[in-house]
């Protein structure tokens, strides 16, 4: 029952997590570039990452 409340990273477990989806569909909505140290999670999201601590 659990599977069915995860939505579709019950079936996709490299989808990003809703707060990752958010942040990325708003930089890319006003074509902005996120900057974070997460930048594994975020290249899933198809934006354009900048890791500054790199």
């Amino acid at each position: 029952m659990f599977r069915a409340f995860r939505g579709p990273q019950a079936w996709f477990p490299e989808f990003p997590g809703n707060l990752d989806s958010l942040i990325a569909a708003t930089a890319a909505a006003h074509g902005l570039i996120v900057v974070t140290h997460n930048v594994k999670d975020m290249e899933r999201c198809w934006v354009r990452v900048c890791n500054p601590w790199e």
